[in-house]
């Protein structure tokens, strides 16, 4: 066979695998066991695998949540809001029946003072020069992306999910949300991003706002939205799970989607349907894992929740936006890859002022 310019012996391979079936069984497995197939040390040697020189990422939910509220730079890294809770309180004008009248009644206005605090997130990759120089993807590029990425997503998650808090209110040692942070180094500690500032779970737990939606029923929603009183006159928004959406939202027959909207609609950044005219909008971080508190204890994770929030009341705050450098320790041929930005969230209003509305006790 090697001698022949096409080798084709049909006859003599078929005599050889009867010689090989009628081998004795102690020699049957070497001699079978010459036959050449895709594995290491019989022929896999030969056949090269092939590299996609393009990364694939998994699908995630579009980050919309930040860009729903207005953005105020800020140029310290405290800002004092002086505020105007109250004004004053009109009387009866009484008449002038004496030379001596009576003063009108006075009255005091009700001022305070909202105090910002800045904070800061970072990252950090480490990343050996040799495989920087090796890769056959562009490395440095894309985690350069990756890393701004990452700061996003805790900006978004921290939106719904902060509690600056002494005691977070949730789990979050054992909170790995949608599997997206991991558990190496351990969640939960004074850094976590999460602590960052009170987010509007929290913020709604804490003006008393909680509502259990059930089933997600037209009035159920309509008393959920109600909380919010006369803000219900300020813009609002809806932010839910992308589970809820489809389970319970979909199906409603005044939950108008984007192909009734109309080409001539105004509709935000995000916005997926609309409710009573309600912009709906999906974040991956309203979590489907949370228990009929809307809390997430690490026991009860069969619950998601809704967000009715009052937009014009709540504000990022920026000291500067997303910053990625790249520094080169030439003694250890490491890479340090950081992303930092210097960002908070709050609200101007007063504690008691009802901005935003939770509701919780949503099957999933």
């Amino acid at each position: 066979r090697l001698l022949m310019r096409d080798p084709f012996t049909p006859r003599l391979d078929a005599k050889i695998q009867r010689l090989i079936d009628l081998a004795p069984r102690n020699i049957a497995g070497a001699m079978k066991s010459k036959a050449m197939f895709d594995s290491a040390g019989s022929g896999g040697d030969f056949v090269p695998d092939q590299f996609r020189a393009e990364l694939y990422e998994e699908y995630q939910t579009p980050r919309v949540v930040r860009s729903l509220f207005q953005e105020m730079p800020m140029e310290r890294n405290v800002l004092l809001v002086p505020r105007l809770d109250r004004g004053g309180r009109p009387y009866l004008k009484g008449q002038v029946t004496s030379d001596s009248p009576a003063s009108y009644q006075a009255s005091t206005a009700q001022t305070s003072q909202k105090t910002i605090s800045m904070q800061g997130l970072a990252c950090r990759f480490v990343i050996d020069d040799a495989l920087a120089e090796d890769s056959a993807i562009a490395l440095i590029p894309t985690m350069q992306r990756q890393i701004a990425q990452d700061i996003a997503d805790a900006v978004e998650d921290a939106l719904i999910n902060g509690d600056a808090a002494a005691t977070h209110q949730d789990d979050i040692a054992n909170w790995n949300i949608r599997s997206r942070w991991g558990t190496s180094p351990a969640l939960g500690g004074s850094s976590d991003h999460r602590r960052a500032w009170t987010g509007l779970r929290a913020q709604a737990l804490d003006r008393g706002t909680a509502e259990n939606l059930g089933t997600v029923s037209k009035a159920e929603l309509l008393s959920l939205i109600a909380k919010l009183g006369e803000l219900n006159s300020s813009s609002r928004v809806l932010i839910t799970s992308p589970e809820v959406v489809v389970a319970h939202l979909l199906g409603l027959t005044e939950v108008l989607t984007l192909d009734a909207f109309g080409p001539a609609a105004t509709i935000l950044t995000g916005q997926i349907a609309s409710l009573f005219g309600i912009p709906i909008v999906m974040s991956r971080f309203m979590g489907t894992d949370l228990n009929a508190n809307g809390l997430y204890d690490n026991v009860t994770k069969t619950k998601s929740g809704m967000l009715c929030v009052a937009r014009d009341s709540y504000m990022m705050f920026s000291k500067r936006g997303i910053a990625v450098e790249q520094d080169k320790n030439i003694i250890q041929g490491a890479i340090n890859l950081v992303a930092t930005e210097r960002v908070t969230f709050d609200t101007l209003d007063p504690d008691a002022t009802v901005n935003v509305a939770y509701g919780r006790n949503i099957s999933v």
